[in-house]
């Protein structure tokens, strides 16, 4: 892949590719290797790669996740590998601690199906456009994304419901 992009392209476009056991472990993997690089850790390598890592480098575990490890004396991925599923699950308050558990681990994440129920955008304006005009330019600009978003995901409007 990065050859064919490196000849079709050429050099100014690189991109760092990473292979795992499963969707977590190939995007850590690469991370890891940005830019230009291809990382593919073999599972049985495992967590060796994975040790150099800061915690917030793992997707999903971001500054609240990180700080809330700490408080539970997990500082590093040394400390994470050792834990058991349960007990990411407890410290992350849901099934996501288990999944993430498993994902590092090398298995693969089976996530339930959901069913998506809204869409929406949020915007802070900004002081300047804080006013009638402004809110009602952003909320143009929020509806056509809200209604973008709808078209990829597959619905249509048949009839007006307000007459």
């Amino acid at each position: 892949m990065k050859d064919v992009i490196a000849a079709g392209i050429g050099p100014t476009l690189t991109c760092s590719v990473g292979l795992g056991p499963n969707d977590l472990l190939a995007k850590i993997a690469a991370e890891m290797k940005k830019p230009d690089g291809l990382m593919a850790p073999h599972p049985d390598a495992l967590p060796g790669p994975l040790l150099s890592l800061d915690l917030t480098d793992i997707p999903g575990i971001a500054r609240g996740n990180a700080a809330r490890l700490a408080r539970a004396g997990i500082g590093d991925m040394a400390a994470l590998w050792r834990l058991q599923p349960k007990q990411l699950r407890r410290l992350w308050g849901s099934v996501e601690g288990e999944r993430m558990w498993m994902g590092l681990h090398g298995y693969t994440v089976e996530r339930p199906e959901t069913r998506r129920r809204m869409f929406g955008h949020g915007r802070v304006l900004p002081a300047d456009c804080r006013s009638l005009n402004g809110a009602y330019a952003a909320a143009r600009v929020l509806l056509a994304k809200a209604l973008a978003r709808m078209r990829r995901a597959g619905f249509s409007a048949r009839s007006c419901p307000c007459g």
